[in-house]
């Protein structure tokens, strides 16, 4: 596979658990720029393995998540959608 296949192409990753991170990491080898959209909470993935929060993410949760850009957005309200519409 070529690694600038999806070069310009940006994704918003709105997924949890394991198959959606799964193929959004697939989509950051082949060069896309994806943004891991979250509530203000975090990922309900990180507690999901037994965090407890202050604790350091899982080498798994880094793994998973790997090569992306981030942001913290409350999608129940209209500044957090607008702000996913901007994105």
């Amino acid at each position: 596979m070529h690694p600038a296949l999806l070069e310009g192409i940006r994704v918003l990753d709105l997924t949890t658990f394991l198959s959606g991170p799964i193929a959004t990491r697939t989509l950051v080898q082949l060069g896309a720029e994806v943004v891991k959209v979250e509530p203000p909470s975090g990922d309900p993935t990180r507690a999901g393995f037994g965090m407890r929060p202050g604790q350091p993410f899982l080498p798994f949760w880094w793994q998973l998540h790997r090569g992306r850009r981030s942001a913290a957005l409350d999608l129940k309200n209209a500044a957090g959608c607008e702000a996913l519409r901007a994105l």
